[in-house]
């Protein structure tokens, strides 16, 4: 006859072995990891570059943005974005299939010439497009429309992801 303290002794060590199997299955909580396309603008090629940041955690689009803002670790790449720029909010148009985003209006603020203002504009339109699915994003500044980008492009309406612009 087989002892009660073996047949407990054995019991534990068969949870503890069960719980070691489920840990090396399927992980530990916590250490998902997200992919982030970020598009940065190359100065040299006067393109749009796409760069995967890998972040911990779920990504949405405030830390897309936030990231793109911050500018890219790579010196080929340039951040033209103003230091203070800022997500505030986004909301869908399901009417419209549109993402609305609203920024900070120093987003507003520079001004590179034409050419560099449409990359500007779409570095973040991308960006966003990338996370969110959309492709049409509708930009909004403090929560105000603009029409016009320093006089030149027009964003009175819904942008689109211009893959011509993308290296």
């Amino acid at each position: 006859m087989v002892d009660k303290k073996v047949f407990a002794g054995l019991g534990i060590i068969f949870v503890l072995l069960l719980l070691l199997a489920i840990i090396l299955v399927f992980g530990k909580t916590g250490e998902k990891k997200t992919d982030l396309d970020i598009y940065y603008i190359n100065p040299t090629d006067f393109l749009l570059e796409k760069r995967i940041i890998t972040i911990e955690g779920e990504g949405d689009l405030k830390l897309a943005l936030t990231t793109l803002f911050n500018g890219p670790n790579d010196k080929n790449l340039e951040n033209l974005f103003p230091k203070d720029i800022k997500y505030i909010s986004s909301k869908v148009d399901n009417e419209n299939e549109t993402l609305v985003i609203d920024l900070s209006s120093n987003t507003l603020s520079i001004n590179y010439g034409l050419e560099v203002n449409y990359l500007y504009i779409m570095s973040i339109v991308h960006t966003a497009g990338a996370i969110s699915g959309y492709e049409n994003i509708k930009l909004t500044f403090d929560g105000k429309e603009v029409e016009f980008f320093n006089n030149g492009m027009y964003l009175g309406d819904a942008l689109k992801r211009d893959y011509s612009v993308v290296k």
